[in-house]
């Protein structure tokens, strides 16, 4: 009887286990992905922020270039710590 009750308990035990580390796999996929959000976003701005013909041909504006410029350095403040 103890060792239906011990095998129970350990087999209890397992499922929470492989429970706990399917949570954590789904909240470290999650973390990935928004920072490669953030990485794609850095990218595509840095891109429009090096390229003149932006500002050259008309497709933004000054005070556009400006939102860039801070933009780009909020992502970098956001993605320093990791």
């Amino acid at each position: 009887m103890n060792e239906a009750r011990e095998q129970d308990l350990l087999n209890r035990s397992a499922a929470e286990i492989a429970q706990y580390q399917a949570q954590s796999k789904c909240k470290e996929r999650a973390f990935v992905l928004k920072l490669f959000g953030l990485l794609r976003s850095m990218h595509a701005l840095v891109s429009i922020e090096e390229d003149s013909v932006f500002l050259r041909y008309g497709y933004l504006s000054p005070s556009n270039v400006a939102a860039v410029i801070k933009e780009v350095a909020n992502l970098c403040s956001e993605l320093r710590p990791h």
